[in-house]
C-alpha cells in the first residue's frame, strides 16, 4: 500500500525498504522469542522513520514524543481482550477436564508440541457413546 500511496516519495519508500529490512535481521532475537535491546531499538526508531516520513507528506504534526506514547485503537484492545478471554476460557476447560473429570490427552494428538509443552499423560480413549438409531422404513407402492 505504501507503494501505491506514496509513489512520488522516495524518503516514504526508501524508509519503508529500511524498515522491512531492520525487521528481516534475527541476530538480536533471543531463543525464547525476545529481542535483545539493540535490536528492538533498530526496529523502532525503523518505524519512527516510517511513520515520520508518512507524517511529513500528510502534513500531520507528529513527534517522536507521540509516536513513543503509543497508539491503540478501540478495535485493537477489544480483540486482544477477546484473545485474552479465550485464552483463560481454554485454560479454565483443560483444567476442568483434568481435575474434574479425570481425562488425560496425548499433547501430540493435534500437533507436534516442543517436549514440555502441553497436556501430559497417556492418552485415555474417551468411552464410546451410543448414538441412537431411526429404523429405515421402506416406502410403500
Amino acid at each position: 500500500m505504501i507503494d501505491v500511496l506514496f509513489q512520488n516519495d522516495a524518503t516514504v519508500r526508501t524508509t519503508r525498504r529500511n524498515l522491512l529490512a531492520a525487521l528481516s535481521k534475527t541476530d538480536g532475537v533471543n531463543p525464547d522469542g525476545t529481542l535483545d535491546k539493540r535490536l528492538a531499538d533498530e526496529w523502532n526508531e525503523s518505524q519512527w522513520e516510517l511513520v515520520s516520513a508518512m507524517a511529513t507528506v500528510l502534513k500531520v504534526p507528529l513527534t517522536k514524543e507521540d509516536f513513543n506514547a503509543g497508539y491503540s485503537p478501540k478495535a485493537l484492545n477489544e480483540i486482544l481482550m477477546q484473545q485474552a478471554l479465550m485464552g483463560e476460557f481454554n485454560r479454565t476447560m483443560i483444567m476442568f477436564a483434568r481435575k474434574d473429570l479425570g481425562l488425560k490427552w496425548n499433547p501430540n494428538a493435534l500437533f507436534k508440541m516442543p517436549d514440555g509443552v502441553g497436556i501430559t499423560g497417556s492418552y485415555i480413549e474417551p468411552p464410546p457413546v451410543k448414538v441412537p438409531t431411526l429404523p429405515i422404513v421402506e416406502p410403500q407402492s
